[in-house]
């Protein structure tokens, strides 16, 4: 149960995913040249937060009571990345359209103008518990539908990496649910480090 949980729980639990900037829990200065770069700072994102995760991340100080210089440009770095990458959501202004059942969703959005983008960003309504178990993305690409991201769960944020798609329309389906499934936000962004 600790590894995979109870989908009939009671108690939501959120993974949580610890590790530190540096290779160890404390601050060294042997490991001063070792210290996680944005772009690996960025990989952790998606693959802890972006699965539904809480990321804490271990930042240790020196000797002297101070983060180091290196690690505060890292978390600066990655900082800035971040909120680059947040900042500007495509599907801003789409006109979204819901069908919904005891145990499936669908929202499709219809964008002002077709965009390109390589983030897509799904969040779970998640008053009333975690329901989705099964879903995938689909973009409108040459004429027809194009998957282009599945996953299981979503929770309070799923951010799935697609290649880069050009289009004015998407769609997140919920193929399988444990209750009543409702999403909450779908957004669409592009990484600025591409």
């Amino acid at each position: 149960m600790l590894q995979h949980g109870d989908p009939r729980g009671t108690v939501w639990r959120p993974a949580e995913c610890d590790v530190s900037i540096r290779p160890g829990w404390f601050w060294r200065a042997s490991e001063d040249d070792r210290v996680r770069t944005r772009d690996d700072l960025a990989r952790l994102y998606f693959e802890s937060v972006g699965r539904n995760a809480n990321l804490l991340l271990n930042v240790p100080p020196t000797t002297d009571g101070l983060l180091h210089p290196t690690d505060v440009s890292r978390l600066e770095a990655f900082g800035a990345w971040r909120a680059a990458l947040l900042a500007t959501n495509l599907a801003r202004g789409a006109r979204s359209t819901i069908t919904a059942d005891a145990r499936a969703a669908r929202t499709e959005l219809r964008l002002r103008r077709p965009a390109t983008f390589d983030v897509v960003s799904v969040r779970e309504e998640l008053s009333r518990g975690q329901a989705v178990a099964r879903h995938r993305v689909e973009a409108w690409v040459g004429g027809g539908w194009r998957e282009v991201a599945a996953g299981t769960t979503i929770g309070n944020r799923r951010l799935h990496r697609v290649p880069p798609t050009r289009s004015d329309r998407v769609r997140v389906t919920v193929d399988e649910a444990i209750a009543p499934p409702r999403l909450a936000e779908v957004t669409l962004h592009r990484d600025p480090r591409a």
